[in-house]
């Protein structure tokens, strides 16, 4: 199939996603976009904390004249998945839960609230330091995931909050 023909496919079966109102969450004039340096991340502590900041910090854009604060609370919990007969765990779950306010700085009510978790685990293995890797691995992903579905709902409601 030749390349002109391609982009006519393309632009054809674009085409029902305009009809139906379909705009990109980041195009141009959008509220979405509007947000890159608007939202000041507090420092949060430990490596999870870290973590999490670093990424929300490079969604979100690092801010010069910020409007608005961000409050996040988070929790996280570890459970016990796999245990073998001799009561040795060899998989873990962990969840973390981020509360979170979307704050002016102007000290007023919250413009937005929200709730999100995230999920991921991790196995053991022999040697504790391949165990120890595999666990900072997973508050690893654990905070980039929750950072991104953070990000993801900030983007997709900035509409109705942010100016």
């Amino acid at each position: 199939m030749s390349w002109s023909r391609r982009q006519a496919l393309f632009a054809a079966a674009s085409l029902p996603l305009g009809a139906c109102g379909f705009q990109p969450l980041y195009g141009d004039g959008t509220a979405a976009r509007s947000l890159d340096g608007l939202i000041r991340v507090p420092i949060l502590p430990g490596r999870f904390g870290f973590g999490l900041r670093e990424r929300l910090v490079n969604q979100l854009g690092t801010p010069d004249t910020p409007r608005y604060s961000l409050d996040i609370q988070t929790e996280i919990t570890q459970e016990s998945r796999a245990i073998l007969s001799d009561n040795t765990i060899t998989r873990f779950t962990l969840t973390a839960t981020a509360n979170y306010a979307v704050l002016p700085l102007a000290g007023t009510a919250p413009v937005f609230q929200d709730v999100e978790q995230s999920i991921t685990g991790y196995s053991t293995v022999a040697s504790p330091f391949a165990t120890r890797a595999a666990e900072i691995d997973a508050f690893r992903r654990l905070a980039v995931s929750l950072a991104e579905k953070m990000v993801l709902k900030l983007a997709s409601t900035a509409q109705d909050w942010a100016q």
